[in-house]
């Protein structure tokens, strides 16, 4: 069954509801069919433009008043009193760093706003907290994580962690030595790093016990980055953060602009969206490490003249930590807070990227709320890779263009050049280190947003597997590894984008017509089944390749979804699916089975070449749809009018399982 954002011959408006007597399984496929697929939606995001929409025509001047009420708070006696109040705590290297910030306001205007991160501003004064039990107050939902190290266990072992640690250190080329130097450098005089010091200075100033971690380079288009390897070391193994850190994606920024557009709808209104963006300066080095921890917030630099290591003490968030995550996002979660409560103006975060939508009239306004509260609280922001509203920008590494009626996604073109660049190098090669598999794995990951459903998910497992799990470097023209490199080759110069529509009523209907029901069986064959991985039962990996071969025939045997996608650009297809293995492995796109995890590959694939929006329904199995081919309950189906399609001949299952 499929459904399509445009009305076709077989359109279902008007139908009526099932009556009591109809089978569970009819009345699933007449359910679906008028409830057609949406991106989910932020329940805080509609009720703010809900209070957006309440002040009408009038709601950029409200906007401006209550950007001068911020200032008045920012100015006032209360919140000069309550910075003073929490910067007197603050230990004299914090105080340096954040003496222009303005915590009075920032905490008093989170009050009023009821934001949950309540000792936010405190930790900011006090600096934070590289280790232990680390936690946002609830503001990120919880998760388990592993028990942090106690301090003192990695202390204990401070002077044979340096000597391995200086041992992992690679000295890199001249011209990284000299620009970390110059980094460095610069950060002392910003007061963001202490030092130099030499090993015998740090062993006096905390009796030894001390450990730091390796700076390496990492060199992209217009800077070299500075990253501290803070997992190496044991720091980051201090942490404990039971609490999954969510950022907004560029799902995030369709469902904002999506909600907008059927407010337009809803009004009788058509107005143009503009894309706008902000982003803090530095980021992470904006924000204070309390002192307690600069005994693990050592990092180790090799001077451009000597060939031994000199060393900085972080005086600032570094890059590298875990703690750092989590901490720089309750700051840019607090500044979004801020704009959505007191202005009714909806910014998303994806750490220091901060992005939003707004009718044309009210993009540049929007635009400099962000920067005014950012301004009045004392964090920088960098105009140089800031967005004023645009009809086309770069958002999170794709280009999205909102045009009338619809959103187009794509890589950046630079982006998708240097991507293609390093897949053919390691594909000459036939190495790649674990390192470079985690970071290709994660600019893969951002790529495959641009493209349909989650193609590419069971190759980036393969991937990360790499990362985690292998001690090698080298790999064989058909290893696993091979083949995901390959296929994101093939993804991304010949995968189609997304294109999300805007505000449009989608009136789903049945394929072929909405007064016949199609079904389609297959018996898979002795050799297949001796193909598939040994386990007790072979239910759920028959499930899994029942989607498969139902996705396969309706689009290459009888290829309505082929055609729908050529007619409108997109169908969305429901997969009805009671084994809750095949629908896990389905709806994340991989498996750690090896079989399955090919099936959702091809599910995948298919998807994201014919344009399918491909959903997951977990039903029981009696009530089921598919269960009644696959039970060959021929004689049901035909009392309820349904046809048998055209036959599959023979599927190419062999290339699935490869």
């Amino acid at each position: 069954m499929t459904e399509s954002s445009n009305p076709g011959s077989g359109e279902v408006e008007g139908s009526t509801a099932p009556s009591p007597a109809t089978p569970a399984q009819v009345a699933h496929l007449h359910n679906a069919a008028k409830n057609p697929k949406t991106l989910p939606k932020d329940a805080r995001i509609s009720q703010t433009l809900t209070a957006a929409e309440a002040h009408g025509d009038k709601l950029a001047a409200w906007r401006a008043g209550q950007l001068q009420r911020i200032r008045d708070i920012a100015n006032s006696k209360n919140a000069k009193a309550r910075d003073a109040e929490l910067k007197a705590r603050s230990p004299p290297e914090v105080r340096a760093l954040i003496k222009h910030l303005n915590l009075g306001a920032l905490d008093l205007l989170l009050r009023e706003a009821n934001h949950p991160d309540h000792s936010l501003c405190h930790e900011l004064a006090a600096g934070f907290r590289l280790t232990g039990d680390l936690s946002s107050n609830g503001l990120y939902p919880p998760k388990e994580d592993k028990p942090a190290t106690p301090k003192h266990e990695l202390l204990n072992q401070a002077e044979s962690i340096r000597d391995l640690m200086k041992q992992a250190s690679r000295r890199p080329a001249a011209d990284v030595v000299k620009t970390l130097w110059t980094q460095a450098e610069n950060e002392v005089r910003a007061k963001r790093l202490e030092g130099p010091y030499t090993e015998a200075d740090l062993n006096k100033r905390f009796n030894g016990r001390w450990v730091f971690s390796p700076r390496f380079g990492k060199v992209e288009s217009d800077k070299t980055r500075e990253i501290d390897d803070l997992t190496i070391s044991g720091v980051n193994g201090l942490t404990r953060i039971g609490e999954r850190i969510v950022l907004d994606t560029v799902d995030c920024a369709l469902d904002l602009l999506q909600q907008q557009k059927d407010n337009d709808k809803a009004k009788g209104r058509h107005r143009q969206y503009r894309l706008f963006k902000g982003d803090h300066q530095s980021a992470y080095r904006q924000c204070p490490i309390n002192p307690d921890d600069y005994d693990v917030a050592v990092v180790g630099i090799y001077h451009p003249d000597r060939t031994d290591l000199v060393y900085y003490i972080h005086h600032s968030l570094p890059f590298g930590s875990k703690a750092s995550c989590l901490h720089y996002t309750r700051v840019a979660k607090g500044i979004c807070a801020i704009l959505w409560y007191w202005l009714l103006l909806v910014i998303l975060s994806y750490v220091d990227d901060f992005h939003g939508t707004a009718p044309q009239g009210l993009a540049l306004q929007s635009y400099e709320c962000f920067l005014e509260v950012n301004n009045i609280i004392g964090f920088y922001t960098k105009l140089a890779k800031n967005l004023e509203p645009a009809q086309r920008g770069k958002l999170l590494g794709l280009i999205l263009s909102i045009m009338d009626d619809h959103v187009e996604l794509d890589l950046d073109p630079n982006r998708k050049d240097a991507l293609l660049t390093e897949i053919h190098n390691t594909l000459q090669e036939g190495i790649m280190a674990p390192a470079q598999a985690s970071s290709l794995a994660g600019k893969l990951n951002f790529a495959s947003s641009a493209m349909f459903g989650k193609s590419g998910r069971s190759y980036l497992r393969v991937l990360y597997n790499w990362h985690y799990n292998t001690r090698t470097q080298a790999f064989k023209p058909h290893h696993q590894v091979a083949r995901a490199l390959q296929w994101f080759r093939w993804a991304i110069t010949e995968c189609p984008r997304r294109t999300i529509a805007l505000g449009q009523a989608r009136k789903p209907f049945i394929l072929p017509d909405q007064n016949k029901t199609e079904y389609v069986s297959w018996r898979p064959p002795t050799e297949l089944l001796s193909k598939l991985k040994q386990r007790k039962t072979q239910i759920h990996a028959l499930e899994t390749l029942g989607a498969l071969v139902c996705i396969y025939h309706w689009s290459y045997t009888d290829n309505y979804f082929q055609k729908e996608a050529q007619t409108t650009g997109g169908c969305d297809v429901t997969l009805y699916i009671d084994s809750t293995t095949a629908e896990g492995c389905i709806r994340k796109g991989c498996s750690t089975a090896e079989d399955l995890n090919s099936m959702c590959t091809q599910i995948w694939k298919t998807a994201a070449t014919l344009g399918i929006y491909l959903y997951t329904l977990r039903v029981p199995s009696a009530e089921n749809p598919a269960d009644w081919p696959s039970r060959s309950e021929f004689r049901r189906m035909e009392t309820l009018g349904w046809a048998r399609a055209r036959t599959l001949v023979d599927p190419p299952w062999r290339t699935w399982l490869e």
